[in-house]
């Protein structure tokens, strides 16, 4: 797509930036890499003037750190996605039937949908999956584009040519055997290299970096294969992102048109859509975190960086204390010591945890902070609560290296806290099977390594005894009081681990009074528990209730 009037003045568009200049395009004889390209795409005066396309794709979509292991991707989506762009005036259709491959919405049945985008607007036409019809928010309509750019390399060219300081060619270098000249276009998010195939012309390997939710600064990779030739303008047939080394994208070209008319109402959208003011936070965010937010978005959530407020505390049982939220954590407060129970979705979410706290309970310090597992939308906020208060975190098995590496990761594209401090985190990863006890004349937590489960390797279950009463937190094996359970075996996999720890008996039943609080959903006691379960239709292994 064209730049908009808004990014060439330097705000935030799609990554590209050259407000500032750039090195003029190098004289050498091995060089005009810049050239080479423009004209195996087709010339300048057909990519200056492209406007309407149309393209029948296939695609499949995966995502990283939401797999059992660190390294290890979840399956997202299949998709079949017709694209209308309206280049000039920036606008994108995407007509696409979804299939879902994760987790429990695997055997859910395939949803069409459109999508609209309309320069920085856009929105749903249609309800699919866990979304309904309505606006898309700024983050989610900034990482599509942004996307669109990777997958459609063309889009760099027409920008360089409307401002030729915003490219600069750099190294030559072989690649696969073969000589290529590296072209840099400069911007404000992340300087994109593209590799020009030096024979053809052609763009074989694109690299940037982009911010993770969870590991920060990640090396971006998309690969470029099977160039052909439609009404004079260069496509490639297949198009393959990585994201730190993981194969996450593959889309398939089927066919392209050019010229194509559109009827009148290809890109209305829905009345009242765009009548708020841009979120140009999110809009900044959305381009930076690319991957993650549009993958979330694919699999039928919003994912939110920034909470509305502090989460307001409220307590469960004397010293200890819900935070609630999409992802609820639990505090139990020790005289002048808070052990805190997992780190949030976001960075920001981490520092409201920790602003709430420090409101409600003025002097005491978070000394612990136990992680239930390494996925993202639970994770992400670890590295803020570490950075701000050096609390030990308390992890599964099998990650302590991945957790040194991630609070020693670089986060230049979106910095966070931990970016700006120098501290030596201390990290305490439970064995195997084992568990991490805090023993204290106020409250016993303990953290169970639960290896045996459908969702994540290192997974902990935490319970807290404390005012004769006992609490047990969990993440994502069962979203207790949502109504809905997202982890297929995992209700029945937690009260495995429950009665096998002793924590419940073979009629799944509890010395004390017992409250089951998950990261999604909210706090119920042991029988409202059961009662949702046989609800749901989900059997856990225990007596039926009497009626």
């Amino acid at each position: 797509m064209k730049p908009t009037t808004v990014w060439i003045m330097c705000l935030p568009w799609l990554a590209l930036g050259g407000c500032d200049g750039g090195a003029d395009i190098a004289d050498d004889s091995q060089s005009h890499g810049f050239e080479r390209a423009v004209a195996a795409m087709g010339g300048a005066e057909a990519l200056s003037s492209l406007n309407q396309v149309e393209m029948t794709t296939t695609g499949n979509r995966r995502i990283d750190h939401q797999g059992w292991a660190p390294g290890d991707l979840m399956a997202v989506s299949s998709y079949a996605t017709e694209y209308k762009f309206e280049v000039q005036s920036e606008r994108l259709r995407m007509d696409t039937e979804h299939t879902p491959m994760f987790d429990a919405l695997e055997h859910s049945p395939a949803s069409t949908y459109s999508i609209i985008l309309d320069g920085e607007v856009g929105a749903r036409t249609s309800s699919a999956l866990l979304s309904s019809a309505s606006e898309i928010s700024a983050k989610v309509v900034a990482s599509i584009w942004a996307e669109q750019w990777l997958l459609n390399p063309h889009f760099y060219l027409i920008a360089a040519l409307e401002g030729p300081n915003r490219v600069s060619e750099g190294v030559m270098t072989q690649l696969d055997g073969r000589l290529h000249q590296v072209l840099n276009f400069h911007g404000e998010i992340a300087d994109v290299y593209l590799f020009v195939d030096v024979e053809t012309g052609f763009i074989t390997k694109l690299e940037t970096i982009e911010n993770n939710l969870l590991v920060r600064d990640v090396a971006v990779e998309v690969l470029y294969k099977g160039w052909g030739l439609y009404d004079g303008i260069a496509f490639p047939s297949t198009v393959e992102v990585y994201v730190g080394g993981a194969f996450v994208l593959d889309e398939i070209r089927l066919d392209v048109a050019l010229d194509v008319i559109f009827g009148a109402d290809t890109f209305v959208l829905p009345p009242g859509i765009g009548e708020s003011p841009l979120d140009v936070d999110g809009y900044l965010w959305g381009q930076q975190t690319r991957q993650a937010i549009g993958d979330f978005f694919h699999m039928g959530f919003d994912y939110v960086d920034l909470p509305a407020a502090d989460p307001e505390l409220v307590e469960l049982a004397p010293g200890v204390n819900l935070l609630p939220g999409a992802d609820n954590s639990l505090a139990v407060i020790i005289d002048e010591s808070i052990v805190l129970l997992e780190g949030g979705e976001s960075p920001a979410h981490g520092s409201a945890r920790l602003s709430a706290l420090a409101e409600a309970f003025v002097g005491a310090e978070v000394t612990h902070l136990i992680q239930s597992h390494f996925h993202q939308d639970n994770a992400a906020g670890v590295r803020s609560i570490i950075a701000e208060t050096g609390a030990e975190l308390v992890v599964g098995h099998g990650v302590e290296a991945f957790w040194e590496a991630t609070l020693a990761a670089s986060s230049t594209v979106r910095p966070d806290l931990m970016s700006a401090v120098d501290i030596e985190p201390v990290i305490t990863e439970v064995e195997e099977g084992g568990k991490y006890v805090l023993d204290t004349a106020i409250a016993t937590i303990t953290a169970y390594h639960v290896p045996d489960n459908p969702h994540a390797g290192d997974m902990l279950i935490t319970t807290i005894e404390a005012s004769g009463e006992l609490f047990v937190y969990q993440s994502d094996l069962y979203n207790a009081g949502g109504g809905l359970n997202l982890v297929l075996g995992g209700p029945a996999t937690l009260y495995k681990h429950l009665r096998d720890l002793g924590i419940l008996d073979s009629a799944c039943m509890s010395d004390m009074p017992l409250t089951i609080v998950p990261c999604h959903g909210s706090p119920i006691s042991l029988l409202e528990a059961q009662l949702e379960l046989l609800y749901l239709g989900i059997d856990v292994g225990c007596p039926l209730l009497p009626i």
